[in-house]
């Protein structure tokens, strides 16, 4: 496995942004911002302002579900709409491999894969998501992030059936 520095990540990132005119910020953390719940602590803002990227696996297919901070991915929705059973979670070094990135610091956009996005994400003028980096976060506006992504608008968390 590439073991790249978390700067070469950031950097990787940082030229995707510049290289296609993305209006966003890359913002660097002395400490680490892996989780939503230590993230909204490094901004001092709500978990729903933040973004998860989830890499999904299929028949060889790799599929990145977008969702709210407070919301988790379906498989079982993801499946549905490709046609495929529900795809399974990507292991740390799967992320890797497909994304480039390491989990944790997963952007959501600057690798090939088919994106769904939550409309919920779309709910937030800005948001905040993984920045190459579990020390980095990346800050976009919301109609950025779906037109970078070329993202699917669709119902992709879940949710409780009582």
């Amino acid at each position: 496995m590439d073991m790249e520095s978390p700067e070469e990540f950031e950097h990787k990132l940082k030229r995707f942004i510049e290289s296609n005119g993305i209006d966003a910020e890359q913002l660097i953390f002395e400490s680490s911002v892996h989780t939503v719940e230590e993230a909204a602590v490094a901004l001092g803002r709500s978990a729903s302002d933040l973004i998860k990227s989830m890499v999904l696996i299929q028949q060889g297919k790799v599929f990145v579900a977008i969702v709210s901070g407070t919301d988790r991915v379906s498989p079982r929705k993801i499946g549905a709409l490709v046609g495929f059973p529900a795809p399974r979670a990507a292991t740390p070094r799967e992320v890797l491999e497909h994304t480039g990135y390491p989990v944790g610091g997963v952007p959501p956009f600057g690798y090939g894969a088919a994106v769904f996005i939550d409309p919920r994400v779309l709910d937030k003028k800005v948001v905040f998501g993984g920045g190459g980096s579990p020390r980095a976060l990346l800050k976009v506006q919301s109609t950025d992030l779906l037109r970078v992504t070329k993202g699917t608008v669709v119902d992709v968390r879940e949710t409780s059936e009582l």
